[in-house]
């Protein structure tokens, strides 16, 4: 069906469509695989039961989008496999609601617009145009059927629809967008004092029994996490490549089905001198310049030697030491007019002035290569590469099926694996939801083997791909429980903590008392220390400027100013654990005269998004408060 559509089915959707399309491949992982029918189902929804094969693969799912937007930052030990399940569930049930709302408004989506949704999804294109391929491959990794995920996507699509129709009826009035311009455009006039901690270390003492007190007391923040070694297997499409055999007639049936792809267009090689003239260049500066292009036309067609010329004229620093000399290029390497000038000209013609945005070019064709389809003999070594690699991943794709399936139907061992499959098994060292050394490293499958369902029970994980075309199954072979690190060797660090809390603690006294000083009339600025406490005056500010700490203007917004617009003030503790005391002066009004027709618009639509997602929210508690949901695990959605 897809190849059908491919074939007579072009155009990108909306971006409410590539949005969906993202999410959904974020969506998806090996639910048969973690699916244990013998267990009860985690929600029924109006008699649709969730399974809970289901809930664990939308829990590994979430790990891998959290991953996905955290990126180098993401930590697994900070996110508990609870909050994970709670989560994943309520979305499931909210997924069920919306697909069941779907059903009774009879809600459906053709063929033709599901294979448009396909041909504009990114993870599926490969030269702008949809890849049979990588749809192929996509299914292989997520061990799933075309029908179930296309039938998965429709139900997705389906419940965008739905959400996006109920929440599209948000509007907005003028009188809001006049209240919003205000708020934003208002204005407010502050200084500041900032009181730094640092200097306060210094006379800080923390005693050996403060220390003590503070690691008895708080055990639970020096924690030894847990960790664990596992076995593990790994599939790789790269160690498959060594072991595809090919015989001479393979590539060269191969040779036959690229040859016309594998044709070489023309390419040029060319020189030019390149003598510089700015866009907003008057018409005497640039008449000058192309008179200085004729001159040395007229030097190189009376027999002047052109490379020369270009070392001592040309304003390319590229291509001027080396006498003008761009080497080869094809059509689309170049700006328009200079192309066009290249392949209108015979070898070894020299062209009249060309302009461009750079300036005007003198050029001449050195060389031409025409177009041919190469020789066998030459496109082999490039044939053969990309032979082994396809069939390497064939080979692959199959081999992933079969470990999935070996995995799971022999869940507490990897022997199976190791005999049909013949692939090593390893062992790690030691690894915490951090990560570790060696497979320690692939954040997904530490989030795989940490999940509570692998850990507890010393199942085989899924599959897990670390790679471009490769996979990991892991499981877990030693275990070792968190505990706590003995004071010993965390002492230092709990020093400093300290230090730096008893630090922080007196620059907000310090705070306090040129607080209680300023609002008795002594100027905030008379208490400036050099390296110490340093004075800031704010005017005319905006609330959405940065150039003062966040923390702070969002602070000078949110006072009042007194009677008469009087100066406020108030004593700021900030993140970076110095303080701030704040004078707000003044507060100015939005100018209601300069709002734009362009202003109303942006704030409309900004208004709206709002609207829409409140709206979102409100349809799907309106059907879950309708709906009959059982849940009977306890688990509260």
């Amino acid at each position: 069906m897809l190849q059908a559509m491919h074939e007579r089915i072009s155009g990108i959707l909306g971006w409410a469509i590539i949005g969906l399309i993202i999410i959904t491949f974020a969506l998806f992982g090996l639910g048969s695989y973690l699916e244990d029918k013998s267990r009860p189902y985690v929600a029924k929804v109006n008699d649709v039961e969730i399974p809970l094969g289901e809930l664990q693969m939308a829990v590994e799912n979430q790990r891998a989008r959290m991953q996905q937007m955290m990126g180098e930052s993401y930590d697994p030990s900070m996110i508990s496999d609870e909050f994970l399940k709670d989560t994943a569930l309520k979305s499931l049930i909210q997924d069920q609601v919306l697909l069941n709302e779907t059903d009774r408004e009879k809600m459906r989506i053709s063929d033709q617009f599901l294979a448009n949704y396909l041909q504009s999804a990114p993870a599926l294109l490969q030269d702008g145009k949809f890849s049979q391929e990588k749809y192929q491959q996509l299914l292989y990794s997520r061990g799933m059927s075309a029908a179930a995920f296309e039938n998965d996507i429709k139900s997705k699509m389906q419940a965008s629809q739905l959400v996006q129709g109920f929440s599209g009826t948000a509007f907005v009035t003028g009188k809001e967008i006049l209240a919003t311009y205000k708020l934003k455009n208002q204005k407010r006039n502050f200084s500041y004092l900032t009181i730094k901690q640092l200097p306060f270390v210094e006379g800080v003492t923390v005693t050996p029994e403060e220390a003590r007190k503070e690691y008895e007391e708080n055990s639970t923040h020096y924690m030894e996490p847990e960790r664990v070694k596992v076995e593990f297997v790994k599939l790789s499409r790269l160690d498959l490549e060594p072991s595809i055999d090919l015989n001479e007639a393979d590539v060269l049936e191969y040779y036959e089905e690229r040859r016309e792809s594998l044709q070489k267009e023309e390419q040029r090689r060319a020189s030019h001198i390149l003598l510089e003239l700015a866009a907003d260049a008057d018409e005497k500066v640039s008449g000058s310049v192309l008179k200085k292009a004729q001159g040395l036309i007229a030097e190189i067609n009376a027999g002047a030697d052109f490379a020369e010329l270009a070392k001592k004229h040309s304003s390319d620093p590229g291509s001027g030491a080396n006498g003008g000399d761009l080497g080869f290029f094809g059509r689309g390497s170049m700006v328009k007019s200079f192309e066009d000038s290249v392949f209108s000209l015979e070898e070894g013609q020299v062209s009249d002035p060309v302009l461009s945005q750079f300036g005007y070019h003198i050029i001449k064709l050195t060389q031409i290569q025409a177009s041919k389809i190469p020789d066998f003999a030459e496109a082999k070594p490039e044939l053969e590469t990309e032979l082994k690699r396809n069939q390497a991943a064939e080979k692959y794709y199959e081999l992933f099926d079969e470990l999935t399936n070996l995995s799971y139907e022999n869940a507490d061992s990897l022997g199976a694996v190791n005999s049909e499959l013949d692939l090593e098994i390893e062992k790690s060292d030691w690894i915490n939801r951090s990560g570790g050394p060696g497979i320690g490293g692939h954040k997904n499958l530490v989030a795989a083997i940490f999940n509570e369902d692998t850990l507890d029970s010393g199942n085989n994980t899924a599959p897990i791909e670390v790679g471009e075309d490769e996979a990991i199954v892991a499981r877990v072979i030693e275990r070792e429980p968190q505990k706590v690190k003995p004071f010993e060797a965390v002492e230092t660090s709990i020093r400093a903590s300290l230090t730096t809390k008893k630090a922080r603690d007196m620059a907000k006294i310090k705070g306090d008392v040129i607080l209680e000083k300023v609002r008795n009339g002594t100027e905030l600025k008379s208490f400036e220390e050099k390296d110490k406490i340093s004075f800031t005056e704010a005017k005319d500010t905006l609330r959405d400027v940065s150039e003062y700490g966040r923390d702070i203007v969002m602070a000078a917004f949110r006072m009042h100013s007194g009677e008469d617009n009087n100066a406020a003030y108030q004593n700021l503790p900030m993140m970076s654990g110095d303080t701030a005391v704040i004078e707000l002066k003044s507060v100015i009004p939005a100018d209601i005269s300069a709002l734009t027709d362009e202003d109303k618009t942006q704030i409309k639509k900004e208004i709206e998004r709002m609207r829409t997602t409140a709206a979102a929210e409100l349809l799907i508690s309106s059907l879950k408060k309708k709906a009959n949901i059982v849940l009977p695990l306890d688990d509260n959605p």
